[in-house]
């Protein structure tokens, strides 16, 4: 069995040999434009596609320092402080979050809220889903799921968003930004963030603090759960 994955650039930059036995079970595949993610190991992009010089390791969630980074550059690049003000506001009320049912409440009073065609509080939402069900996913823990009802709050552009992203349904763009959270990557992250920094009004960085928003938080429950295991 091969597995190929191919790019718009119509080159295979993952080829990968996997025997029949172990297909099944493997988990998520994730793809990036840099990585691919098959379960719990990452393997680096590599047009000439040699297997032996296909890096691996296990995948992990960015440091607080690298967040910290990644946050600071960002908010940078908002183009009014009444835009960033909301975006620091709401993701802070998401990651500070006491468990995952409080954190539904409050992703849901987000949706339709801001600015935009695509209001702000969507995009963060869905860059909150984006990477919360990706790892979530991984690890085998509660996805959250926004239904019909809650996602009646915004417009139709917005609820078709936020519906493909918590499916994790992403255009390259947002997929190379959640697959180098879900590596650690600080140099990739910054360089995904800086790519949809430009989508929209604020759209792409509101995406870019959703994300970010969601690491702290999953990085605070996977400690609790080593902590209690």
């Amino acid at each position: 069995h091969v597995l190929v994955v191919t790019s718009l650039e119509f080159y295979a930059p993952f080829s990968l040999n996997l025997e029949s036995s172990n297909l099944d079970g493997l988990g998520e595949v994730f793809v990036g434009s840099s990585y691919l993610i098959i379960g719990d190991r990452v393997f680096k992009k590599n047009k000439k596609c040699k297997e032996s010089e296909i890096t691996e390791r296990c995948v992990t969630l960015p440091s607080k320092r690298t967040l910290d980074s990644v946050e600071s550059f960002l908010s940078l690049l908002y183009p009014s402080r009444e835009t960033l003000e909301f975006a620091f506001s709401s993701s802070e009320i998401l990651q500070k979050a006491s468990n995952n049912s409080e954190l539904r409440a409050e992703i849901e009073k987000l949706i339709g809220c801001g600015r935009g065609l695509t209001p702000s509080g969507d995009d963060i939402v869905s860059g909150f889903l984006s990477l919360f069900n990706a790892v979530a996913k991984r690890y085998c823990l509660e996805r959250i799921y926004l239904d019909e009802g809650a996602l009646s709050r915004t417009n139709i552009i917005g609820r078709s968003m936020i519906s493909y992203f918590q499916d994790l349904l992403l255009d390259m763009d947002s997929s190379d930004l959640i697959s180098s959270f879900l590596i650690g990557d600080p140099n990739l992250i910054l360089d995904s963030g800086i790519k949809l920094s430009r989508r929209g009004y604020t759209s792409g960085l509101d995406y870019c603090f959703g994300a970010i928003s969601a690491a702290r938080y999953m990085s605070k429950m996977l400690e609790g759960i080593k902590r209690k295991d």
